[in-house]
């Protein structure tokens, strides 16, 4: 890793663009994917149109915009203030709390499952960084102690150490952007799918209750009103012009899968109103 030369490519306006792109439509892939996951919808089902991404490219534009100004800050702050070894400890650190932080803002300290893993992880990681050079490196200031870590460390393989030294600073921050993307699309989809309580039901006989469109299909399942238990067995509705189906917005409260889970069952086989457009009325 010593005979690998340091570059740092500039990143042109086209390259910016296309990479706004694909970001756009992956984070919107996770959100549904994380959406999806919650109800055990299985992936092939799942479909991205323009307005979806679209959404995603403004919303991933706005975020940067808003977190582009305390990132300066905190730079202004500590650089050169604060020792070099230091700083390079706490980055990803710091990195891995805004994620456990918004996933705790996504789901709540009632669905804790979802993030105890990552605050294990987080402490884990901080006793490491900052707790482990004292005991393996004696003698030696604090600072200097995460140095001759650091050391210590980069005669190993490090992954993020490469790609910052084959292909700079620029290429490293677009991946972690991309990361923290995609780790907040899927939490973010599957934060929806467990708070959500209103849903689509339609007049057919058994009702069924609407988890997700995508496109011209309705993904909906058969439903316990009295549980709120769904079952694992998908009924796809299209919707392809003509009239007849209704479909109503009813508050059922927080829907989820049975504790037993059933042998996941996935049919398109059509009802007899798959080629009804529906219309929503007030409940």
């Amino acid at each position: 890793m010593k005979n690998i030369k340091s570059d740092n490519p500039r990143i042109s306006e086209g390259i910016i663009l296309a990479l706004s792109s694909a970001g756009a439509y992956l984070f919107a892939f996770f959100y549904e994917r994380g959406f999806a996951s919650i109800f055990k919808i299985p992936t092939s089902l799942i479909t991205i149109d323009l307005t979806t991404v679209l959404i995603f490219g403004v919303i991933f534009i706005g975020v940067i915009l808003l977190i582009s100004p305390f990132i300066n800050l905190l730079l202004s702050l500590t650089v050169g203030k604060i020792h070099p070894s230091i700083q390079k400890a706490a980055i990803p650190i710091i990195f891995i709390f805004i994620v456990l932080l918004i996933q705790i803002i996504l789901f709540g300290f009632s669905n804790w499952k979802n993030w105890f893993f990552l605050l294990v992880y987080f402490v884990a990681f901080s006793f490491l960084q900052f707790v482990f050079p004292l005991i393996t490196q004696r003698g030696k200031k604090y600072a200097d102690k995460l140095e001759a870590q650091n050391n210590a460390d980069m005669q190993h393989v490090d992954i993020p150490a490469l790609m910052q030294r084959k292909f700079g600073n620029d290429s490293l921050l677009i991946v972690l952007v991309f990361i923290f993307g995609m780790v907040t699309a899927l939490s973010a989809g599957a934060a929806e799918a467990t708070k959500q309580e209103e849903f689509l039901v339609t007049n057919t006989t058994p009702e069924l209750v609407v988890l997700r469109i995508y496109g011209d299909n309705l993904i909906c399942v058969p439903f316990n009103r009295a549980t709120g238990e769904i079952e694992q067995s998908f009924s796809i509705i299209k919707n392809t012009g003509e009239t007849g189906l209704v479909l109503r917005l009813e508050k059922l409260g927080q829907l989820h899968l049975p504790t037993a889970l059933p042998t996941v069952i996935a049919t398109a086989t059509p009802l007899p109103i798959e080629t009804l457009t529906p219309t929503i009325s007030a409940p």
